[in-house]
């Protein structure tokens, strides 16, 4: 049998008009739980201020910040796009007789790591070759990157690349940027 406990906290809110409610909910079965749940009683602050993580965000402050990551996301699009057409250029100049040899070829240049009944699985699936050479699993971060940056003069592409690629940077430095000037405030 379990047995919760509810605690509860008050504390002022940032105009002084109302307070902040802190409740937390436990229990003492086997495993152990805390629930901690926070709310704004102040009709003026909730338009001001948001809650997370225990502590208070001003809204008008992170505006920017989502701004920017909207931003950085679309950047991030563009290196994808980019590095998928220097994907596609390299795949169109090979020539392969069967699937198997394919496969060999991005296990020798270092783009597949899985086995080969997953390459044929996703062969089957409707996936290019070029496709498959960009694919980034969680081992595999950054690598399709590297790949195309060794490649991409080859195909007249390593100017575009460079400069998606500083624009990613200079989306990223908007973003830290963007972060720093959030309004935070303890309970």
């Amino acid at each position: 049998m379990s047995r919760t406990e509810t605690d509860s906290f008050s504390y002022k809110c940032p105009c002084g008009a109302g307070t902040i409610e802190k409740t937390i909910v436990s229990t003492d079965y086997v495993f152990p739980s805390a629930k901690v749940m926070y709310s704004v009683q102040c009709a003026e602050c909730i338009k001001v201020w948001r809650l997370s993580n225990g502590r208070l965000i001003q809204k008008e402050s992170e505006k920017p910040y989502i701004e920017a990551n909207k931003v950085l996301r679309e950047a991030h699009k563009a290196v994808l796009g980019c590095v998928r057409r220097i994907a596609q250029c390299y795949c169109e100049q090979q020539s392969f007789l069967t699937k198997k040899s394919e496969y060999e070829h991005l296990k020798t240049i270092g783009r597949f790591r899985k086995g080969y009944a997953t390459y044929l699985k996703w062969r089957k699936e409707g996936r290019a070759m070029h496709e498959i050479l960009v694919h980034e699993g969680p081992s595999s971060r950054g690598e399709a990157l590297k790949w195309a940056k060794s490649v991409a003069s080859y195909f007249g592409l390593f100017n575009e690349l460079t400069e998606v690629l500083d624009q990613l940077s200079q989306r990223e430095i908007a973003v830290s940027h963007a972060e720093r000037q959030i309004v935070y405030r303890a309970l």
